[in-house]
């Protein structure tokens, strides 16, 4: 387990880090926001982000989705594979918001 985090842990901290439409228009080709294909009943744009930016439901089917659902249904993966998919998005995420906040201001000078 990456950093000795329990699953539980985990899934919270990838929830935590990404956002839903962020990683759906990485992992739905042709969708965007305007929403995504329903990977559990194909209702072509159905699938839209909900307001707090974390999940999505769609409009067809009722099926209610989080990243680590989304890329279970769409990729066909395990829980376990699906987790450390998105981990590899979230640690990316982490570390060009911490290479953002190093960056210098346009004077020169430090953030």
């Amino acid at each position: 387990m990456p950093g000795g985090l329990d699953f539980s842990a985990r899934v919270a901290r990838v929830r935590r880090v990404l956002v839903f439409g962020d990683a759906a228009c990485r992992l739905v080709a042709g969708s965007s926001r305007e929403g995504w294909d329903c990977p559990c009943c194909c209702g072509p744009l159905t699938v839209k982000e909900r307001l707090d930016r974390k999940g999505a439901r769609c409009r067809a089917c009722g099926a209610g989705f989080d990243v680590l659902k989304l890329v279970r249904r769409k990729l066909g993966k395990t829980a376990t594979e699906a987790l450390a998919f998105l981990e590899e998005q979230a640690d990316a995420s982490e570390e060009k918001a911490a290479k953002a906040g190093q960056a210098p201001d346009l004077f020169g000078g430090g953030v």
